[in-house]
């Protein structure tokens, strides 16, 4: 019964190589053509999909081959992946039908492709040096090349493989770091990859952006404050920021939980970069300032809560009612409305001017009324300090009208002066046109004189060369008859 069972085992590992050995030759066969996956039948690719996925499995029976099958499946993903990706001139307009088909064409010979590699990246036998050769930082790079497609299944693909190779590779987590960083760069100061501000693919590289600071050491490094400083605050004034706002904060709160130092700084940082020209971008900021500000400890708040609170004050006066709807939802929060209570002497020549101008002159009556309800409750604070700031305000608004009519009154003297100048400059030119007629109709007078004493001369001189040819003539032809005669 042992030998029995001994030969059984012995058997069935013979068998099993057998069986490796096979899936081996099999692979050799497959990967020998490296466009064996443009071929439009679908069984063949299923087929091969599972064998493909043995390489891992088959390093135990031969390194060297696995090392040399993994190579070629490398540069046959490589090939099918980028060689073939259909790139589309900007400055050239095509239409949009020959472009859907030339991405659905690329979509229908690769996806098996991409299958691929999302199963290999994430294969829990699949060997870490076999996956740190694979995913080298060319590759990388081509994967972030492909974001510039038209196709959202290309695209969702793409971000499963980066996903992915953040996660399980940590080695490679500051390349795709610096990757965002410039596709982010080229987005923000050169206007470029309109492709990818077109599509969502922003949002996601975001979000990756924000996995991967969260993933990295609690010290921070120059380029994660590079990324901040130049990338994330400067990113407010793009045309989509409304789109991805959270994204953004939460990336922010993730540097700058790592050096609490840095949250005075990006928020000063904020107020200097405002966006002015996108109520949307506004509002969004307004949020995201006040996000910043409830992570913040009471000792920072002290430290900026003037320019910040001065800021929101002056859009309580917005063109756009939703603007200036969300600078009152501001102060409505616990922490902000805490300091005006506690810090109202200071607060409130900051932000009283253009609260008592908007609800006199703001054109929406909304807005009107948040602007009274707010100078009511500060009423109910401290009423002598309101009515102090009142008549401060009166007296300005009255010193601002006085300087008004003065200017007024400037503006009207300079008209003045101006027109008697013009009156003045006319008078002038008319006596120059005056005097230059005269001195024409003298200059023609003299022209004329003399004109005529030199055709009067010319004349003499004719009367006499014209006698003195008669005379001449008349001898001459007296002597001609005397001949004749004789």
């Amino acid at each position: 019964m042992l030998k029995n069972y001994s030969n059984l085992n012995s058997n069935s590992k013979i068998r099993s190589n057998q069986i490796q050995k096979e899936k081996l030759e099999n692979l050799k066969k497959i990967l020998q053509n490296p466009n064996f996956f443009q071929t439009r039948e679908d069984k063949p690719k299923k087929l091969s999909l599972d064998i493909l996925l043995e390489i891992p499995k088959l390093k135990e029976i031969s390194k060297t081959i696995t090392n040399i099958l993994f190579s070629k499946l490398l540069q046959m993903i490589s090939n099918n992946l980028f060689d073939y990706f259909p790139h589309f001139d900007l400055e050239e307009k095509q239409e949009e039908e020959i472009i859907l088909k030339k991405m659905e064409f690329y979509w229908k010979q690769n996806q098996w492709i991409f299958t691929i590699f999302l199963k290999l990246i994430n294969f829990p036998n699949f060997p870490g040096k076999f996956k740190e050769e694979m995913l080298n930082s060319k590759l990388i790079s081509q994967i972030f090349s492909l974001f510039q497609n038209k196709d959202p299944k290309v695209e969702e693909s793409v971000k499963l493989i980066l996903q992915s190779i953040s996660l399980h590779l940590l080695k490679k987590r500051n390349f795709i770091f610096g990757k965002i960083t410039e596709l982010l760069y080229e987005v923000l100061y050169n206007g470029n990859l309109k492709e990818i501000q077109a599509n969502e693919s922003l949002l996601f590289i975001f979000e990756l952006a924000q996995n991967i600071l969260h993933q990295f050491p609690k010290q921070i490094t120059s380029s994660q404050k590079r990324f901040l400083m130049k990338i994330l605050i400067p990113f407010q004034k793009h045309d989509s920021y409304h789109k991805f706002a959270s994204e953004i904060t939460q990336c922010i709160l993730e540097v700058v939980e790592k050096k609490r130092e840095l949250i005075i700084e990006v928020i000063f940082q904020m107020i200097k970069k405002w966006p002015t020209q996108n109520y949307m971008n506004e509002n969004s900021c307004l949020k995201q300032l006040e996000i910043l500000i409830n992570h913040m400890k009471l000792q920072e708040l002290e430290v900026i809560f003037i320019p910040v609170f001065k800021k929101v004050s002056s859009k309580f006066n917005d063109g756009n009612f939703v603007v200036s709807e969300s600078a009152f939802r501001f102060f409505e929060n616990e922490i902000n409305f805490g300091l005006v209570k506690t810090k109202l002497k200071v607060v409130l020549p900051e932000i009283y001017p253009d609260l008592k101008y908007c609800s006199e002159n703001h054109w929406n009556e909304s807005i009107r009324k948040l602007a009274l309800d707010m100078i009511s409750y500060i009423d109910n604070l401290d009423h002598n300090y309101l009515t102090k700031m009142e008549k401060e305000y009166e007296e300005k608004k009255e010193g601002r009208s006085i300087q008004e009519k003065e200017r007024e009154l400037k503006w009207e003297k300079i008209f003045l002066n101006f027109k008697e100048g013009e009156q003045n400059s006319n008078n002038i030119n008319n006596i120059n046109n005056i005097n230059n007629i005269k001195s024409n109709i003298k200059s023609n007078n003299i022209n004329n004189k003399s004109n005529n004493k030199s055709n009067n001369l010319n004349n003499k001189l004719n009367n006499k060369s014209n006698n003195l040819n008669n005379k001449s003539n008349n001898k001459s032809n007296n002597i001609n008859n005397i001949n004749n005669k004789k």
